[in-house]
Order: structure tokens, then C-alpha cells, then sequence
């Protein structure tokens, strides 16, 4: 099946077709975002400020995720210089990304989606499952078990987890943790240093806990996850 055996040339074109200034102004939203999140906690801080700016910074950290995807698949800006190096250092690198390494791996997913071939299989296949079963997972991921998970794979770049798969840290590191190093001086430099911490949080708790519930709302109990249809393995999510 192909996507032209449904949709016209021109309805085609308006789901490709590619704008550096609306690449930028996706990028530019987003840090604004996270801007405003920590100027609410130092203007405000209490348990309930803190609390909703990591779960607001886990979702924006998502964001930055789905940016790095589009960068990864070079159709977040026109220009592929931009795709390389804002896709880099202002989406995947805050996460500790890569988005070359994300654009290989997961182009397999899309060629193989519906075959046991997918590389993102095991995050769904068994969908669906039982309350309890999921119960434990979100646990795991609100209490940061699945984020620390994450992080002790950093340096051997081995081993899956719901937000990336094998081998996508092994180029992310170092620029991941120079981005992240940045982001604490730009806050200290603001006499807000401490806040970086609410960054640190979203990440091992809120960012998995949110991927968790988009991949599995896109892949999780479709009618058939092995039929090539994309219309049957896959979901049409809405952020």
C-alpha cells in the first residue's frame, strides 16, 4: 500500500512539504516553553510549582524528542545544514540524543512497521496488557527507575529503553552532556542554578512516563500489529 493509492498529488504535498521558518519556529516555541516553565518556578517556587514545571519539562523534553525525529527523517527544516546542526545541538543533544543515529534506527521501524523486523517491537507487541502489569510500568517510570535505567546505558550504548533504542547514544555524550552543561550555566548565570535540578528530574521520571504513553497510544492494542497497513498497526495520535 501506498500512501498515493489515497491521497492526491496536492494532499500529498501539504503533508511533505518542508519550511525553514516553520522549523524554526517549532525549535523557538519549545525553548520558549521551557524558558517560561523555569521563570514560573523562580518566580513562584512551592512543592506544587515544582511539581508541575517537571511534568510540563518532561513533556517539552518529548517535544524536543519528536523535533530530533523530524531532524532525523531531515524534514524538520528545508534546508539540511539546519536539519544537521539545529536538529543537533538545540533538539537531540538537550536530551541526549543523536539524530543520525536516531534517523537510521528508526527509518527501519517505518520500512518494517507490521513485521516481527521492527526494532521498536518489544516496546508494544505485548499490548494489550493487564492493569497491574501496566500499573508497575508507570510506576517504574514516575519513580525514575526506567530513566536511571536509561542513563547507566549512556556510556556502554547497549540495551533499549521506551524513549530510544540500541546503539542511538553512542555519537550523543559528549555534545549531550556540553548542551546540559550550557543550560546549568545560562541558569546559574541567571542566579538560578538550582533549577537545573527540575531539568534532571523531568528527565529520569516525567520524559519516560510521557514516551510511555505516546508510543503505546500509537502502537499499543491496534487492530493488527502484524499487517503491513499502516491503518492497522498504527494510530493517528494527537499531542
Amino acid at each position: 500500500m501506498k500512501a498515493s493509492d489515497y491521497l492526491s498529488p496536492e494532499e500529498l504535498r501539504g503533508f511533505t512539504e518542508r519550511s525553514d521558518a516553520w522549523g524554526a519556529w517549532l525549535v523557538l516555541f519549545n525553548w520558549a516553553a521551557i524558558a517560561a516553565i523555569f521563570a514560573a518556578v523562580a518566580l513562584w517556587t512551592n512543592p506544587l510549582t515544582i511539581l508541575v514545571a517537571v511534568v510540563l519539562l518532561g513533556g517539552r523534553q518529548l517535544g524536543l524528542a519528536v523535533l530530533m525525529h523530524e531532524a532525523g527523517h531531515k524534514t524538520l527544516f528545508k534546508t539540511q545544514k539546519l536539519n544537521e546542526s539545529v536538529g543537533q545541538w538545540l533538539c537531540a543533544y538537550p536530551i541526549l540524543g543523536d539524530c543520525d543515529a536516531y534517523g537510521a534506527s528508526h527509518r527501519e521501524h517505518h520500512r518494517t512497521a507490521g513485521t516481527d523486523a521492527d526494532p521498536d517491537l518489544p516496546n508494544y507487541r505485548a499490548y494489550p496488557i493487564t492493569r497491574t502489569s501496566f500499573l508497575r510500568k508507570i510506576k517504574r517510570d514516575a519513580t525514575g527507575q526506567t530513566g536511571m535505567k536509561l542513563l547507566a546505558g549512556l556510556n556502554t550504548a547497549k540495551g533499549r529503553s521506551i524513549m530510544m533504542r540500541e546503539g542511538e547514544f553512542i555519537n550523543a555524550v559528549r555534545q549531550g552532556v556540553l548542551v546540559n552543561l550550557l543550560l546549568l550555566a545560562v541558569l546559574l548565570l541567571l542566579g538560578v542554578g538550582e533549577l537545573y535540578l527540575l531539568w534532571v528530574a523531568a528527565y529520569l521520571t516525567a520524559y519516560p512516563l510521557i514516551a510511555r504513553i505516546r508510543q503505546v497510544a500509537e502502537h499499543g492494542n491496534v487492530p493488527d500489529l502484524f499487517d503491513p497497513d499502516p491503518r492497522l498497526n498504527t494510530r493517528t495520535t494527537h499531542a
